[in-house]
């Protein structure tokens, strides 16, 4: 049986964790992360995850939250939504916002879902994507968001009936923020 010495060791250790993170959402809610400093990294800074009920997640005008199915929250039928206020971080060369989809349940009509990003007074800053229930929007979605460094930003996912709605529910699951020194 081979030996590995101890800088190969933890390379192979620092590409496992690298590779769960870049891979998939963080099994861990509402929790930080950090990118070692003074170095070249990609790190998960902070997961805003449904995953465990993170509480941090509001839900307004008629959604209901609730977490099933492996940690989803669903966005049901209604004209509601959910937001959590986040802290861009500051200090990185790059930060992008994930936003993981796991599609949609239901028959779809009019209606979609719009992630808009807004002060945590509510003053839209950027309407950033709109999903499409016909289109069963699911994966990961990338977002720049690091010309807002340093600020509080209201991250919000909502449910626009539209003139003939279905009866679709989205299926939210984490959304994170990426972080990269060059």
């Amino acid at each position: 049986m081979h030996k590995l010495s101890t800088p190969l060791f933890m390379k192979i250790a620092i590409v496992i964790v690298v590779a769960v993170l870049v891979h998939g959402p963080s099994a861990y809610a509402c929790t930080i992360q950090g990118c070692i400093p003074q170095a070249q990294c990609e790190a998960l800074v902070k997961d805003f995850s449904f995953l465990q009920g993170c509480t941090a997640w509001k839900a307004v005008n008629g959604a209901t939250k609730t977490t099933s199915g492996g940690g989803y929250a669903l966005l049901n039928p209604t004209t509601g939504a959910v937001y959590q206020d986040i802290v861009v971080p500051t200090g990185y060369d790059f930060a992008e916002m994930s936003v993981w989809l796991g599609g949609v349940t239901g028959t779809p009509g009019t209606e979609f879902y719009r992630l808009v990003i807004t002060t945590p007074q509510s003053a839209p800053l950027e309407y950033v994507d709109v999903f499409w229930p016909g289109d069963n929007p699911s994966g990961q979605y990338n977002y720049n968001v690091g010309y807002y460094a340093g600020q509080t930003i209201r991250v919000r996912i909502s449910r626009i009936q539209g003139t003939a709605p279905g009866d679709t529910v989205l299926k939210v699951d984490a959304v994170e923020m990426w972080a990269e020194n060059n």
